[in-house]
């Protein structure tokens, strides 16, 4: 190897970027999405969709199999939390599971909202597994345009 054109500070850094890319994809790509899979039950968070209507918000979430005692939702003028416990429907001794894939336990999502809502005139219902929660708009008070003369 010719001296002159060794670089051991190049390949020192070569293999420390090596190290840091491999810790990264282990961490990014093997480990936290298992360990974000063991936080929210396997699901993930909530799924939602938020509609912006035109005199209000709609707020569509899955919960299949909750039952609405089993929902809590709050409302600030510019978030909607929704809270909610899945529940294991009875205990089964004697079976032996090779698997069990159906997760109980709480969650809990808060939307920031796009605009201004009216909490206390929320509206919301569920049926067949879909919750939706209509947030009518807070009205914004328009700006009365004065004419200034220059004197």
């Amino acid at each position: 190897m010719d001296k002159k054109n060794w670089y051991p500070l190049s390949e020192q850094l070569d293999k420390i970027g090596d190290i840091v890319d491999n810790t990264m994809h282990k961490v990014f790509r093997e480990e936290l999405p298992t360990r974000w899979d063991k936080l929210f039950g396997g699901e993930g968070y909530l799924a939602c969709d938020l509609i912006d209507k035109e005199d209000h918000l709609l707020l569509r979430a899955e919960v299949p199999g909750l039952k609405k005692e089993n929902l809590e939702i709050s409302a600030s003028e510019d978030s909607v939390t929704i809270k909610g416990e899945r529940k294991q429907a009875s205990e089964e001794k004697g079976e032996n599971y090779y698997r069990v894939e159906r997760k109980f336990g709480t969650f809990s999502r808060t939307i920031g909202l796009p605009v201004e809502i009216k909490p206390d005139a929320i509206d919301a219902t569920l049926k067949d597994g879909i919750l939706e929660i209509k947030m009518p708009k807070k009205e914004i008070k328009k700006s009365k345009k004065v004419q200034i003369i220059v004197k």
